[in-house]
């Protein structure tokens, strides 16, 4: 943002690249520790074996669901900080429609449970990211 703020588009699309990289660093880092030790690293917030016990088996799908989130949350900062603000309005409307849609169908029409938050979470954050990436790629670099 303050790269953009100055003037400095060059700045800008390079701190962007160094963001992306590092970003994917730090979440391969935690997918792993989420998937090979889930029930030490939820005994930090609870006691409770059977709780500890139910959560770990979904530490793989909050792992898998890191790297689309992270992702738009990175390229949606990116796009705000070009005061681009209608886009990532636009972008959450849609998402929040296509989270309720898809959560409804995964949980009352194919009864999938718990599974279908995270599988919808993931579809949701994976579009918009992707969305959001080629949005600033496009508009963005270069400039």
């Amino acid at each position: 943002g303050q790269a953009v703020g100055a003037g400095d588009k060059k700045r800008a699309n390079s701190v962007f690249n160094s963001t992306i990289l590092l970003n994917v660093t730090i979440i391969v880092a935690f997918a792993i520790l989420f998937c090979i030790l889930p029930e030490q690293l939820l005994s930090i917030f609870s006691n409770d074996p059977e709780l500890i016990h139910m959560g770990a088996g979904y530490m793989p799908f909050v792992a898998l669901i890191m790297f689309p989130q992270s992702m738009n949350l990175i390229c949606g900062s990116a796009i705000r900080a070009h005061k681009d603000t209608k886009w990532m309005l636009y972008s959450q409307m849609i998402g929040s429609t296509l989270i309720i849609s898809m959560s409804w169908l995964f949980v009352e029409v194919i009864h999938m449970h718990m599974v279908a938050i995270y599988l919808t979470v993931f579809i949701d954050e994976s579009i918009r990211g992707l969305v959001n990436y080629i949005y600033y790629r496009k508009k963005y670099e270069g400039k």
